[in-house]
């Protein structure tokens, strides 16, 4: 079983490399056409036969800064909240974080650097009326609303004039 896994991972490795070669008699693409190609990770996209039109992504980075009793503390956040549409019924999305301290420790009793999911849901919507939505969520207690559910930073995904 491990042999067929290994096997598996080098294939998914090294054959997305091969498509990506280029002939020795091909010129050397200039700086300005390698920026306007698309990167290798799209090229994995297409492989995956998925539509990078219908594919949104979202960042945003929060730095609190503070003292207290003599100590300092700095708490930085990035989040990366992806979104992919592949009907116009099905949608899935992921938010990815990273939290932080940029200035270091500074005595302060908070937490170091560490990557998490912080949401993953479906959202389905197989008739006007019904929408199906599965979701995950890991939010630190002081950022949940005490009245209720996450409120969602998308917006209204579905088309509302169907």
């Amino acid at each position: 079983m491990k042999r067929v896994l290994g096997l598996i991972l080098v294939a998914a490795l090294v054959f997305p490399g091969l498509g990506m070669a280029q002939l020795k008699n091909q010129p050397q693409a200039t700086v300005r056409q390698q920026l306007s190609q698309p990167a290798s990770a799209w090229n994995l996209i297409g492989l995956l036969r998925l539509d990078p039109s219908r594919f949104q992504m979202r960042q945003s980075y929060t730095l609190a800064v503070g003292s207290y009793a003599g100590h300092t503390y700095s708490q930085g956040l990035y989040l990366n909240t992806m979104m992919y549409q592949f009907s116009p019924k099905l949608v899935a999305q992921l938010q990815l974080g990273l939290l932080h301290q940029p200035f270091g420790n500074m005595g302060s009793p908070f937490v170091g650097s560490r990557a998490f999911v912080s949401r993953a849901e479906v959202l389905y919507r197989p008739f006007k009326n019904t929408t199906l939505h599965f979701q995950y969520n890991a939010l630190p207690y002081a950022v949940r609303d005490p009245y209720g559910m996450y409120p969602y930073s998308w917006g209204p995904v579905f088309d509302e004039r169907e």
